[in-house]
């Protein structure tokens, strides 16, 4: 990995000691942190997320299992992927001696990151709907445990796997059926497979089907962007669903930031890092700012830029590019919900970089919600 990528790690890394990895199927494992002594705590809401910090430029993301409680573990759900950099790291130790030892396993993260946490239904005893796919169900079940003990309306789960072993958690779910009747649990296999007698299809079809006027309803969706994409514009644009009132932070996984050959034209950045110096920066147009600073070593976006996570947070020194670059209503939500909030602050993920954008300044933010 290059050095000049270092300074990319988010200022607000801690270190964690894992102290489990069990598998719960054979292709998720129930990972559990508890953070360094003298590291101070990690406080979050349900639904969050946080970053593990692999190599110098190398993280990825998962979402608590359990809301947040004092001097308690975070509990993790971690999906497997053949040949993957983290994937293989947790093999070595699920279920292993290597936890047992005398020598502490560490890792580094950060957060909390995102917007995907529980919001008083829109009516007393409104409907909310939830959507899950694979390990999505860990920030829907910390959710749950939030919402269930206080909610009126009814709340419905629609959790989607290909096999029913993907659906590993679904005994504590019908748990929550009998301990709160107002929650109801569908477990929904993708396609046909013989013995299924369940629900089959996609969970954003079953919900949709279910509950064609969402007008008056939350949903909560969380597991593959390409069913969180599905699940807004179908229940949006079929069921009446306020945009404003569908919950997600599909974030993926980054690409690399090697620069690519382009002929696209260049153009020139004036960079200011927290610690006050001022760089310039030549980017090709065509991207984004945020990936034109993560290139150069700047920042790096956690939620893969999909304005999730605040991370890749700057502040425009031009007034001009104000005007030239139009805020997205998810932009203007997640920078609303900063302390430090001021209207110059944009996400660079969702600025495209222009030639009217020539000697752009850019100051970077430091994460502070």
């Amino acid at each position: 990995m290059s050095s000049q990528l270092t300074e990319t790690i988010p200022s607000n890394v801690q270190t964690a000691i894992l102290e489990e990895a069990v598998y719960l199927n054979p292709d998720v494992v129930r990972i559990r942190l508890r953070l360094k002594s003298g590291n101070g705590r990690l406080i979050y809401s349900a639904g969050q997320y946080l970053a593990l910090h692999i190599l110098e430029s190398q993280f990825r993301c998962y979402s608590m299992v359990h809301d947040y409680e004092p001097d308690k573990p975070l509990e993790l759900h971690v999906r497997l992927y053949p040949g993957g950099l983290f994937s293989e790291w947790i093999r070595q130790r699920a279920n292993s001696k290597l936890l047992s030892s005398n020598i502490p396993v560490e890792l580094r993260l950060s957060g909390p990151y995102g917007q995907c946490i529980w919001k008083s239904p829109c009516l007393p005893g409104a409907t909310t709907v939830m959507l899950a796919t694979g390990t999505g169900i860990a920030p829907i079940w910390a959710l749950l445990e939030q919402a269930l003990p206080t909610s009126s309306g009814h709340v419905i789960l629609y959790w989607g796997g290909q096999v029913p072993q993907d659906l590993y958690h679904s005994g504590p779910l019908r748990g929550l059926e009998k301990a709160f009747p107002h929650f109801h649990f569908v477990p929904v296999m993708r396609d046909p497979i013989p013995g299924w007698t369940g629900r089959v299809g996609t969970v954003e079809q079953c919900a949709a089907s279910d509950h064609p006027e969402l007008r008056q309803s939350r949903v909560y969706a969380c597991g593959s962007p390409s069913m969180v994409q599905a699940a807004a514009a179908l229940l949006i644009k079929n069921c009446g669903l306020d945009e404003d009132h569908f919950h997600a932070d599909p974030f993926e996984h980054p690409v690399s930031s090697q620069k690519a050959p382009s002929e696209d034209p260049t153009l020139n950045l004036f960079v200011r890092t927290p610690q006050g110096r001022e760089e310039k920066v030549h980017a090709r147009t065509g991207i984004s700012l945020m990936t034109a600073l993560s290139e150069s070593g700047h920042t790096q976006g956690i939620c893969g830029g999909r304005a999730a996570c605040g991370n890749c947070r700057v502040k425009l020194g031009n007034h001009r590019a104000l005007l030239l670059v139009e805020q997205t209503k998810s932009e203007r939500r997640l920078l609303a919900s900063f302390e430090d909030a001021l209207p110059e602050h944009r996400l660079s993920c969702q600025i495209a970089l222009t030639r009217e954008l020539d000697e752009l300044r850019v100051e970077i933010s430091t994460p502070s919600l």
